[in-house]
């Protein structure tokens, strides 16, 4: 039994001297030892941008790997740009680990065999806050305010690009970055969109290849950007264009509408002005409501110019409306008329142009409302000649200006008869009609008008109607 007890002993003695200790870095995961030539990469950590990155990049380094796997001595030979990219790339270097170059289980203790060298590419680097605040300032610039002609859509496009990633590649950016950024890119879609819709209409050049499709995803990211602008102050100007975004893009006539009150309960002239045409006329699915087309009107004409032409263009919708309707305006149209002429001063100054504001169809239109009441302007049809008149328009003052008598109409009245759509030549030549009190005229004329398309002309059978210059049932 002693014997059987020594021979164990000497078995485990010679056992534990026989097994030797390998580097845990050259043994696979069952133990064995391994013999490798060549260092091995077996874990990598992107590095991370510095946040003044805002080009591509390289960084060329080398170093020795430890009995660990780990980088040491890490020397960068070669980068650029210069200065950029060495501290990130160091710093993801000593999170790499390696599989040195063993022998029979054991680390190969030559620093040479260890050395290994690396290329780290920096080609996806991320937006820096100053290339996206230099894409904010160019939408605020060129995009945002600009006229639809004039916006350059690549560039816009790149900016918009440069924004999307910025955010995307800061998910936790804090609410009042994300309000800046949001609205700078809600509004810049919402533009893009209009010069697409107005190239493929044919209102603005460019190749409908080239410009893509209105894309109504885009808007409604548009609107949902605005929207979380706005979730703690309204903004008036916001709400003005996702009014013009829902109506004229998406072809959203209720939430348009919507916009469109929010705006003018906001006090914004042109949403005011707006929305007092469409409660006068009843247009876009609007409940025809005078009383509330004259009160939105009045508060838009006492915003003077300080929103452009649109305290000038009510003050001609009030006489308007007190010319042809029964209901109170507040004043005579003379005086209205009055009123609008009163801006010119401040109008012609702000737009650089001796008639802004008004068209050929406007300025014929007060020069009859003054016939009728036997107080012609004259210098009321050179107005119209300078404004880029219509051929139609060109023979419509020619005709004035040779009609020396009012009740004495010339052969030019008699005979025109204008086309199914032709609203305001078919209009005015009414007015003329009721202004000469010439019955065998109105008679024509009506005759005329009755054969005009109604839902093409509806606002001008309105205004007639409302002046009872239609035929009962007309």
């Amino acid at each position: 039994m002693k014997n059987i007890i020594l021979l164990l002993v000497s078995f485990s003695l010679i056992a534990c001297v026989s097994t030797p200790e390998y580097d845990s870095s050259c043994t696979s995961r069952s133990g064995k030892p391994m013999t490798t030539n060549k260092v091995k990469s077996v874990m990598q950590v992107e590095p991370r941008y510095p946040a003044n990155a805002d080009q591509p990049g390289f960084v060329k380094a080398r170093f020795k790997v430890d009995k660990k796997g780990h980088p040491k001595n890490i020397e960068i030979f070669e980068s650029e740009p210069a200065g950029m990219y060495e501290d990130a790339a160091i710093k993801a270097l000593k999170q790499w680990r390696y599989s040195p170059i063993c022998e029979k289980g054991y680390y190969l203790a030559s620093e040479e065999a260890q050395k290994t060298e690396v290329l780290l590419r920096f080609d996806n680097f991320p937006i820096s806050a100053d290339t996206v605040n230099t894409a904010m300032r160019y939408l605020r610039k060129h995009t945002h305010k600009a006229k639809r002609k004039e916006i350059d859509m690549v560039k816009s496009l790149e900016a918009l690009a440069q924004i999307d990633q910025f955010m995307l590649e800061r998910p936790n950016l804090n609410h009042e970055s994300l309000r800046i950024l949001r609205k700078a890119r809600g509004l810049a879609l919402i533009a893009i969109n209009h010069k697409r819709n107005g190239v493929h209409q044919g209102e603005v050049d460019g190749d409908v290849t080239d410009i893509g499709e209105v894309s109504k995803s885009e808007i409604k990211l548009a609107i949902d950007d605005l929207e979380f602008v706005m979730q703690e102050a309204p903004d008036k100007y916001l709400y003005r264009s996702m009014y013009s975004a829902a109506l004229f893009l998406l072809e959203d006539t209720l939430l348009g509408s919507r916009y469109l009150e929010y705006c003018a309960e906001m006090k914004h002239a042109a949403c005011m002005n707006i929305l007092a045409y469409k409660n006068f006329y009843g247009q876009d699915d609007t409940v025809i409501n005078p009383k509330k087309a004259i009160y939105l009107h009045t508060e838009t004409y006492k915003t003077g110019t300080e929103w452009g032409c649109a305290g000038y263009y009510s003050s001609g919708s009030l006489a308007e409306t007190a010319y042809f309707s029964p209901y109170k305006t507040g004043d005579t149209w003379q005086n209205w008329l009055a009123k609008a002429d009163a801006f010119f001063p401040k109008l012609q100054e702000r737009f650089e142009k001796e008639l802004p504001c008004t068209s050929a169809d406007d300025e014929l239109l007060k020069y009859l409302m003054y016939l009728g009441e036997g107080q012609p302007k004259p210098e009321l049809l050179d107005n119209a000649m300078a404004l880029e008149p219509e051929p139609w328009e060109i023979d419509f003052v020619n005709a004035l200006k040779a009609n020396k008598a009012a009740e004495q109409p010339i052969e030019y009245f008699y005979q025109t008869k204008p086309d199914s759509k032709q609203c305001h030549l078919g209009f005015l030549l009414m007015i003329f009609a009721y202004s000469s009190g010439n019955d065998e005229l109105i008679n024509i004329q009506q005759g005329n008008f009755a054969k005009l398309d109604k839902n093409e002309c509806a606002d001008e059978y309105l205004l007639l109607s409302l002046a009872n210059m239609l035929p009962a049932g007309s």
